[in-house]
């Protein structure tokens, strides 16, 4: 196994996960460890394992966006579960910048 930790972003898009999907499970409750990081230049994917949760299968946004000093317009992202997993977070910027 690799030695890839949650960043403190992906673990803040988890928690708003989690709290905008409350029938997905607790988030407390939940294992996740990285399997691997993609960046696109515009956003990164990050590849999971993580505990069963009780939502469908399917790409899951989480509304609104999220502010990050040096982005104009910020961050968008949503959560990808397949096979009743957590199996990536998509992080993407929004606008050109």
């Amino acid at each position: 196994m690799n030695d890839l930790v949650l960043t403190p972003l992906e673990q803040f898009i988890l928690a708003e996960f989690f709290r905008e999907y409350p029938e997905a499970g607790l988030v407390s409750r939940m294992s996740a460890h990285v399997i691997s990081r993609r960046n696109t230049g515009g956003g990164r994917f990050t590849e999971l394992l993580t505990d069963p949760v009780r939502l469908r299968d399917g790409r899951h946004g989480i509304s609104g966006g999220f502010t990050m000093e040096g982005l104009r317009f910020g961050l968008t992202a949503a959560v990808h579960i397949t096979e009743c997993r957590i199996d990536t977070v998509d992080i993407a910027v929004i606008g050109d910048d």
